[in-house]
């Protein structure tokens, strides 16, 4: 009977655990085109305390500081690019807040800058 009730409560914390290890649910995703400068800045949201600095679209006068990481995407100082990437919003099981994501697609351009 010891054996049983140890069982049963050993298949419920396998239950329990498992059902609380999901990532989140996918709330939505979609392509975007990213513009991404040859140079990084200093900041307290991005991963090491550096920032890229991007522009949505290319009439975009101004860079902004983007402070994620684009999976797949490997930087280099001194070039401008053109990406598409993939833009995950995700929300974690049980909270109101969504994590967004970004994931590399293509590399459209390259390009030196002086």
């Amino acid at each position: 009977m010891k054996k049983m009730i140890l069982i049963f409560t050993l298949a419920i914390c396998f239950t329990v655990f498992f059902s609380a290890c999901g990532d989140g649910t996918q709330v939505n995703t979609r392509e975007m085109t990213l513009f991404v400068g040859p140079h990084q800045v200093d900041c307290t949201g991005g991963p090491q305390g550096k920032c890229f600095q991007v522009k949505y679209s290319a009439e975009d006068s101004e860079w902004v500081n983007f402070g994620n990481v684009i999976q797949g995407f490997e930087w280099e100082e001194g070039y401008e690019y053109e990406l598409i990437v993939k833009f995950i919003e995700t929300r974690p099981k049980n909270y109101d807040y969504i994590i967004p994501s970004f994931e590399l697609i293509e590399v459209l351009e390259k390009t030196k800058i002086e």
